[in-house]
């Protein structure tokens, strides 16, 4: 009677780590695209004077010029990712800002198509902007969802990043909650974050994209790193902690229906 009591114990318990276990996996990001330009990546451009791979630093190349000098280019380099971005995600990627005139800048993007006019009018677009304004050289994040107009955070000229400096930016997206993060880190500089809710739901993604319609100046930026991941919301504490407690409590009935107690009436 004690070996199976003991067996049975054994089970349940394994059965609870194997549950927390496979919790935790879950919230293991899957990579869908990932490019650190060691080779040409073979993106798809409009200007190719402007939009390059750049070999002797195996880096990508991004210059946005003023429009109005341009009226033929939509200045556009994007590659159409092997798998399409549903549900939750994450957008990280490192950028290197080189220049920016006055109401000049430039952008990366996920979007759903090509854009025309502007990131603003897509249905799914999420961007983040880099631009020289009055108040100086910032960058905000950029969105537009099918059940909510287009948005941007932080407030203008609250992220200021100065030029000649690599910043390694991620931007998850969590579709539970309707939410977006930015995390910005650079060595030396302290870390940024910032957040938004109430962004709506992003139908799908089927591409990283940069391109300014309307720009007074050019903005010039080196891109490298790039990585698209699928994110699985982690378990909260609370939810796997009711996991746990339900095993606990399905295995005390097992043992009772295993073993009755010596007062259980005789017939």
């Amino acid at each position: 009677m004690f070996a199976l009591r003991h067996i049975t114990s054994v089970v349940v318990f394994a059965f609870a780590m194997a549950t927390l276990g496979s919790a935790i996996h879950s919230a293991n990001a899957d990579i869908l695209y990932q490019q650190d330009f060691t080779n040409n990546p073979g993106w798809t451009t409009d200007v190719p004077d402007q939009m390059y791979w750049d070999s002797s630093n195996s880096r990508y190349h991004l210059e946005s010029r003023n429009s109005a000098a341009y009226p033929e280019k939509q200045q556009y380099v994007y590659f159409k990712l092997p798998v399409p971005v549903y549900a939750g995600f994450s957008f990280a990627f490192d950028i290197t800002y080189v220049r920016a005139d006055y109401a000049g800048g430039i952008n990366f993007a996920l979007a759903s198509s090509l854009l025309n006019p502007d990131l603003e009018s897509s249905p799914d677009a999420l961007w983040v902007n880099y631009a020289q304004g009055s108040g100086g050289t910032g960058s905000t994040v950029g969105y537009s969802t099918h059940n909510t107009a287009s948005g941007s955070f932080p407030g203008p000229y609250e992220c200021m990043l100065p030029l000649d400096t690599t910043y390694h930016q991620v931007i998850t997206y969590d579709k539970n909650a309707h939410s977006l993060s930015w995390q910005i880190t650079s060595p030396g500089l302290p870390d940024r974050y910032y957040s938004c809710s109430g962004v709506g739901d992003f139908t799908a993604f089927d591409r990283i994209l940069s391109q300014i319609h309307v720009n007074g100046g050019t903005g010039v930026a080196y891109l490298d790193n790039v990585v698209v991941s699928s994110v699985v919301p982690l378990p909260t504490t609370a939810s796997m902690l009711l996991s746990s407690l339900a095993v606990l409590a399905s295995s005390r009935l097992l043992r009772r229906s295993l073993h009755p107690s010596s007062s259980t009436p005789r017939l």
